[in-house]
């Protein structure tokens, strides 16, 4: 193992995104009469016009309804990340706090420091963080930001082959930021179930037995029996109704919803391979005579 390979291999996710955070908030590069940190001047002259803030009027405020607020740090900054799901959401707050600098630089004008080296150097730090973390950025056409979400495969392979609003719910969930939230991940598959539903009903009619019927059939059942499509647990409608249902602990909820966003990938899959694939396939199987 030579020393890049062992300095890659002591990668730590908390201490890197702590790392950028002193980039952000410690480091003063910034000189106007006195010098100031990155932070500073952006709570000074863009924290208010941030869509990101959501009103806030302070970091202080922003990072203690986040839980990234070191009340005892004098310094009044964001603290170091606790565990990974902290260092996500710094993560993810820092990268999109810099995109929107770097779109406002008119902000800096008056402070001495090479902007274009400073913006170099973070974003240098941000991608090798998300390259290593195995994370992509993907921008929530709504809201207008950045989300970090682990680069899948399957979940972009999908993605890609539908329309926007259901590419970014797919994304979405699969967020850490989500990871022990089934509430939010309920409210995503009651989207995602609006589009899924009528491929359902043509799969189901298609396949009368098989793993493409058992996939569809199994879904149905998870939209209709979990919460997803019909309030189970409202006892005033009787045939919807599950009293099982209000025993499930919060993991055994994540668990059945988890497994419903796998089963609706792959019952996007099947339907690219009807739509798509099985029809490529068939083109060049006529090209070279296999069908006669």
């Amino acid at each position: 193992m030579d020393i890049f390979e062992l300095l890659d291999s002591k990668f730590n996710l908390c201490n890197q995104v702590d790392g950028l955070n002193t980039m952000l908030f410690r480091e003063k590069p910034l000189f106007y009469y006195v010098y100031y940190s990155f932070a500073e001047v952006f709570e000074k002259n863009l924290l208010r016009s941030w869509n990101y803030s959501m009103g806030r009027l302070t970091f202080e405020e922003l990072f203690s309804d986040l839980n990234l607020y070191n009340h005892s740090d004098k310094r009044k900054i964001i603290k170091k990340p606790e565990n990974e799901q902290q260092a996500y959401l710094c993560l993810q707050f820092n990268i999109n706090m810099l995109l929107y600098a770097k779109n406002h630089q008119k902000a800096f004008v008056d402070y001495s420091c090479d902007l274009d080296k400073f913006f170099t150097e973070t974003m240098k730090k941000c991608l090798y963080i998300m390259d290593k973390a195995g994370l992509q950025l993907v921008e929530h056409t709504e809201n207008k930001y950045m989300m970090v979400v682990p680069r899948d495969d399957k979940v972009r392979t999908v993605a890609e082959s539908t329309d926007k609003d259901t590419a970014i719910l797919l994304y979405e969930y699969t967020s850490p930021l989500l990871k022990g939230n089934y509430k939010k991940k309920r409210e995503i598959l009651k989207l995602l179930s609006n589009k899924i539903e009528p491929i359902i009903k043509t799969y189901s009619a298609k396949y009368t037995s098989g793993l493409g019927h058992d996939i569809f059939k199994d879904l149905g059942i998870l939209f209709n029996n979990f919460e997803i499509r019909h309030p189970n647990l409202d006892s005033n409608i009787t045939q919807y109704y599950k009293e099982p249902l209000t025993k499930y602990t919060p993991k055994e909820w994540e668990e059945v919803y988890d497994t419903a966003y796998q089963m609706i990938l792959e019952a996007f899959l099947v339907d690219n391979y009807n739509n798509i694939y099985s029809k490529t396939i068939q083109k060049h199987k006529n090209k070279i005579g296999l069908n006669k």
